[in-house]
Formats: C-alpha cells, structure tokens, sequence
C-alpha cells in the first residue's frame, strides 16, 4: 500500500465529494456542506488550510435510501452501525474502499474504513423545554459508549496519554456490563428521537455535547444555495450564513495562528 502525502489526501477528497454530488444529485436527494467543510467554501472558497476532513448533511427522511444507492456502487461504500461491528458514531460515513484509513492518536480504531466524507444527517430538533434533559442523555450516551466501544485505541507516548490510557482502561472496567449494541442503538435512536415531530428548529448532532452550536431554525434550509469548493460549486444552506454565525461566531476571522492545526490524526493509504 501507499501511503497518502496531504496533497494526496486532499486531491482524494475533492474527487469524492464531486462524486458524493453526482450521487445525490442523480437519485434527487438532497444534501448540504456543513461544518468545516461549509467554513471552508465560505471563507476559503475550498478546504480551510490547516484542514484534512470532509462534512456534508442530508435530512433524516434520505438517509436509508441514500444508504441503499450507494452501497451498491463498486467504488464507495456508506459505513454505519448496521454495516460495521465496531462502528460508535451517531453518523455515517461515504468511503474510498480502495483506501485504507487507520486512526492513529488516542481514540478507538474502527477496521474496515478507508479515506471518507463524514455524513451527518438533519434531525428535527426537541422543543426547548426538553433541549436540556435531551442534551443530558445524549452527553451520557457518547460517553458510555466511548467507554465500552470494543475497538481498539493507539495510545501516544508521553504521560498525559499514560493517564488517559489507565483512565480509558478503568472506564472500561467500570462499564463492562453495559452492552455495546444495546447502547448504540440507543444512541441512534435518541438522536432520532423526534423524526415524527413539526417544529420550528432542526439540529446536527455531532460528538460535542454543545447543543446550542448544532440546533438551527428550520427556514435556513429550506432552500440550496451555492458556494465554490476547490474550483466547483456544491449545495448550502439557503441560511448558510446564519448556520455558519450559530456554530463559529465571527466565522470570517481567522483562529490565531498557534490554533491553526488540524484536530484529526491518522494515516490514509491508497491500495
């Protein structure tokens, strides 16, 4: 296998999300940059510098059938907790399956994942009596579910991760009676959990717990837009702006210089 340089990487990514588009695009579903990908096409006209992952969003009721088209392409593949046994994300994720991704840093390595474009979906929000109780439970689940996720984690040397990694290892033995699939699925579910509701806000769960960045009025997608990515325009928000204002604040100025690192470590290989 060969390993990916970051032009490599990057080049890799563009061509997925143009091909991401062309999917969504031909089966009428549609979808939207988010995250730091949407910061990107918005203050950079493409990947922020320091950068090295891809978001994009698609609403609840697209989710199952997008999973269905694209998992009978040759080329990708739509990982999630229905395909993957050591998969304990809330989202799914579009991958390369002639590459070959390996999570290298303190956090739990999940096999079978190649270079992806995380895909997170746009749930219907809870009312604002219940956004704290919701928050709570939602806090606690990632938590339980990092605690006993049954991959395996690389720890760095040093003894700040000595500490985390005997942390990680009585965590776990202080949970091993709580069963993994049980607990995803309950995440999953909670998530979801008001998919038959009509508000007037939507949210993007991601793995923070601060719900405040990720729930939005539903008017600002209620309509596409376009911004440039790399060269080629792809769907935002209508709202972009205002999403972008929610989640980063004064999002056109950029971070100070020592904050701009990628927080994403792992080594990509193409086969």
């Amino acid at each position: 296998m060969h390993k990916m340089s970051d032009v490599e990487l990057k080049l890799k990514l563009k061509s997925m999300l143009h091909d991401f588009k062309e999917i969504c695009n031909t089966n009428s579903i549609p979808y939207f940059l988010c995250w730091g990908t949407l910061l990107g096409a918005a203050r950079h006209n493409g990947f922020i510098p320091w950068d090295d992952d891809m978001d994009v969003c698609i609403f609840r009721q697209d989710y199952e059938r997008l999973r269905s088209i694209i998992n009978s392409n040759e080329k990708y593949k739509f990982v999630d907790h229905t395909n993957n046994n050591e998969y304990y994300w809330n989202f799914a994720r579009f991958t390369d399956v002639n590459t070959t991704y390996i999570e290298s840093h303190n956090v739990p390595y999940v096999s079978g994942l190649g270079v992806f474009i995380d895909i997170f979906v746009i749930e219907n929000a809870p009312p604002k009596d219940e956004r704290e109780v919701w928050a709570s439970t939602y806090k606690n689940l990632l938590t339980t579910i990092y605690a006993i996720v049954p991959s395996k984690t690389i720890y760095d040397p040093g003894i700040k991760n000595l500490k985390r990694h005997l942390y990680d290892i009585y965590r776990h033995q202080k949970m091993k009676g709580y069963n993994f699939n049980e607990i995803r699925n309950d995440l999953i579910n909670w998530v979801k959990k008001y998919e038959n509701t009509n508000g007037d806000d939507v949210m993007i769960p991601d793995v923070t717990f601060t719900l405040q960045s990720q729930i939005f009025p539903k008017e600002l997608f209620s309509e596409v837009t376009t911004l440039e990515f790399e060269g080629e325009l792809y769907s935002v928000p209508c709202g972009y702006d205002r999403v972008l204002q929610i989640t980063y604040g004064d999002y056109m100025q950029l971070p100070p210089v020592d904050k701009r690192v990628s927080h994403h470590n792992f080594t990509a290989y193409q086969k």
